[in-house]
């Protein structure tokens, strides 16, 4: 009710509560589940619990095993967009930054002949 009031109004309350709840969809919970530190963490879990070995790998699929197809399918593009993201960072510190000339195939022509 809280939110709904004239003083939530005024603080901005409803517009941060939908903002944590987008945040909290299925498809970020999952994102942040598959994470490799909660997976490492998991692990250790199972093996120390059950005396079973299981890698990375394996615990992830086992745990989109649990979801559904569509919030699998968004997950994995996220983390393929992280991955990409998070490469790039990699290269700008290394100095190493692609342009587009330097993407051309090497022995390709660079002037149509």
């Amino acid at each position: 009710m809280y939110l709904l009031s004239g003083r939530s109004l005024e603080r901005k309350a409803l517009d941060e509560y939908f903002d944590q709840q987008s945040k909290l969809s299925p498809t970020n919970v999952l994102c942040a589940i598959l994470d490799e530190t909660v997976l490492r963490a998991a692990r250790r879990q199972i093996k120390e619990t059950m005396g079973v070995a299981i890698s990375n790998d394996g615990l992830a699929r086992a745990i989109k095993g649990l979801c559904r197809p569509e919030i699998v399918e968004g997950a994995d593009e996220r983390l393929r967009a992280i991955a990409a993201r998070n490469e790039r960072k990699v290269r700008r510190a290394k100095g190493v930054v692609r342009r587009p000339a330097e993407t051309a195939a090497v022995g390709a022509p660079s002037e149509p002949i």
